[in-house]
């Protein structure tokens, strides 16, 4: 050390060099230095979540968790896999071994998850995703001498005012409980109009539903064929018609819930969920 100390002290332009080349190196570094302002990290673990609306969760756990848990317990750098079933969705949490290839393994977990075929019907796609880890700014809480569904609402108008500011576009809002539209039908009503509970359940299941109809081309570029029917809320049901199969078109007898047939309400409730103990491999 003394040695390259005194060779130094001996040749200053030498010294010099070297402190410019370091100067130079090190801005043209800090320049070039990729920055976030919410800078994340990957984890080595990946999720896979799936939502089969109206499921209960035990029916959740044995025809989708199940089945994923299955699919990905053998992968090999596995280190553990939690699951947790909740009412219309479920998610399936996979950790790995830190000296993991976490590309191969999410390679891996894909192809594992999309070569099962027996899940039902009405399920939507897996949707596979590697961890991240962010850190919060900060956050906010919204409370006052109001209803559960005024409070969200307002969080959800706070949330969408936030998302407009530079750096805000990740705001979210969070413990909040699920919304969920009831259609109460009377048995005078349905004696009135010659319906039968299900005659309703089918009305709404046929006719409140988002369907594509494919694509046409034309000349200037393909056109997208789409039903947007589905009713969300309360308001949309309400404007709603429903008829039995075998009226005519022109038949006067249309159940509409804005009568007293039925009547439509949305409220708030907590979801229910069903917890699986981790596996590890």
């Amino acid at each position: 050390m003394n040695g390259i100390v005194s060779w130094f002290a001996k040749n200053a332009v030498a010294a010099n060099l070297l402190m410019i080349v370091a100067f130079i190196g090190g801005t043209m570094a800090f320049i070039n230095l990729e920055r976030e302002f919410f800078p994340t990290a990957l984890v080595n673990g990946a999720s896979v979540d799936m939502t089969w609306q109206g499921a209960s969760p035990q029916d959740v756990e044995s025809e989708l968790i199940v089945r994923l848990e299955e699919s990905v317990a053998d992968i090999d750098g596995l280190k553990r896999i939690t699951s947790v079933a909740r009412e219309g969705s479920g998610s399936v949490f996979i950790e790995a071994e830190n000296s993991t290839d976490m590309a191969w393994f999410i390679d891996e977990v894909t192809r594992r998850v999309n070569r099962i075929n027996q899940f039902p019907d009405a399920a939507f796609e897996p949707q596979i995703r590697q961890w991240e880890a962010q850190n919060w700014f900060f956050g906010m809480a919204v409370h006052g001498d109001v209803d559960a569904r005024t409070l969200k609402r307002t969080a959800e108008e706070i949330r969408d005012e936030m998302a407009l500011l530079p750096g805000g576009q990740r705001a979210l809002v969070d413990a909040v409980l699920t919304e969920e539209v009831s259609i109460e039908v009377t048995e005078e009503s349905l004696r009135r109009y010659g319906l039968t509970f299900m005659d309703v359940a089918n009305a709404v299941r046929t006719n409140s539903i988002n369907s594509s109809g494919g694509r046409v081309q034309t000349e200037t570029g393909d056109v997208s064929i789409q039903t947007r029917e589905l009713g969300d809320t309360a308001d949309d049901l309400n404007r709603s018609s429903f008829r039995k199969p075998w009226m005519a078109a022109s038949s006067a007898s249309a159940m509409s819930p804005t009568s007293s047939t039925a009547l439509s309400m949305r409220t708030l409730r907590p979801p229910m969920t069903v917890s699986r103990r981790p596996l590890s491999s």
